[in-house]
């Protein structure tokens, strides 16, 4: 559907990296979420949700692709596993939100992503703790979009 790697493969790099005695330094785990994915499945349709999921696989393949691996791992979540310089990592990032914020759809207009991220260096561990770190920051995040979002509604309504 996205053109990114699946959640079977996405389970075999995990087991891949458990078996490592140590990660990589320059291992960093994104996780993202789509904002929205219900709303618009129930006011536009599953159809305009599809387009919303493939355009967030869009974006993050063109993003990140060069420095690792995406993967859609259920409905609105996506993980990427890059081996990319950390110092790198924060212009990675404002790429990939530019890319989102350019990308429009037949059925939907935007995009908007929730997303938090780990590097293994500053955060020594397994695969799995790496992901928890990053999932974590991606909650947050996301917990921010929506309370902004709120706020925006009741400032425009009040």
């Amino acid at each position: 559907m996205t053109g990114l790697k699946s959640r079977f493969a996405y389970s075999n790099v995990l087991d891949k990296y458990e078996n490592l005695d140590k990660l990589p330094d320059n291992l960093t785990a994104v996780v993202f979420d789509v904002n929205g994915l219900k709303r618009i499945n129930d006011s536009l349709g599953h159809k305009a949700g599809d387009e919303l999921v493939q355009g967030a696989g869009e974006c993050l393949k063109k993003a990140f692709s060069d420095y690792g691996e995406c993967y859609h791992i259920s409905g609105d979540e996506f993980v990427a596993l890059l081996e990319v310089d950390p110092d790198y990592l924060n212009e990675a990032m404002v790429g990939f939100n530019d890319i989102v914020a350019s990308w429009r759809g037949e059925h939907i207009d935007s995009i908007s992503v929730s997303a938090g991220y780990a590097v293994a260096k500053d955060n020594p561990g397994n695969i799995n703790n790496l992901i928890s770190i990053a999932d974590a920051m991606m909650y947050e995040n996301k917990r921010s979009y929506y309370s902004k979002k709120e706020n925006c509604r009741r400032k425009n309504t009040g």
